[in-house]
């Protein structure tokens, strides 16, 4: 009833009627308790019970070592409040709540939706590229352009070996040769799926 915004005197002439009567006073103090509760994100019958402490402003100034007073949580920085409210010590300590609940919820799930997929490869870019040692579509192409280096020296080296008159016949094989192992990467759906998208991108092979 509190939840629904019912008034205090609906509430007692309701309790009254199951023979729970239930003074103004303590309704406002279980209304109180039950923002708390929410607020801290604690069970209700914890706020209710004092003997659990549940925040640094309930513990005794009689502990050994303590030397100043506790301050009302009123009196406290904005900031301070929030912070102990949240329970959250460190940025790395909420993400890595959230990744650990995440990951459980995918186990559970056997689809995506694609506003999340589109969402989780656009993080995945952002978060895991060039910042971060990741490969970029620039790192993919300069490594192409080494890679293609290194086969023109390889074929010069090769060719310095072979008599000048068989050297096209040998240029042609390793040509073929090249061919063939595209024609078979080509031969599963992710192979093909690959090489289209990497010719979408200018990248040759």
């Amino acid at each position: 009833m509190l939840d629904q915004g019912k008034t205090y005197d609906y509430i007692q002439e309701f309790l009254a009627e199951q023979n729970a009567p239930m003074s103004r006073g303590t309704l406002y103090n279980v209304k109180e308790k039950l923002k708390e509760s929410k607020e801290l994100g604690i069970p209700f019958e914890d706020v209710l019970d004092k003997r659990k402490k549940t925040s640094i402003t309930q513990v005794s100034d009689k502990l050994s070592g303590y030397k100043g007073e506790i301050k009302q949580a009123d009196e406290l920085p904005t900031e301070v409040v929030q912070v102990a409210k949240n329970k959250i010590w460190s940025t790395e300590q909420a993400l890595d709540t959230i990744i650990e609940k995440g990951m459980r919820t995918l186990d559970m799930v056997d689809a995506i939706d694609e506003p999340i997929l589109l969402k989780a490869i656009d993080m995945k870019e952002k978060y895991h590229g060039s910042e971060n040692g990741g490969l970029t579509l620039q790192a993919i192409k300069q490594f192409q352009a080494i890679t293609q280096a290194q086969l023109k020296g390889l074929y010069e080296v090769v060719m310095t070996h072979i008599p000048e008159d068989e050297q096209d016949q040998v240029y042609q094989e390793m040509r073929d040769t090249e061919q063939k192992v595209l024609d078979n990467i080509e031969l599963s759906p992710d192979g093909r799926k690959l090489l289209v998208a990497l010719r979408k991108e200018g990248i040759g092979l």
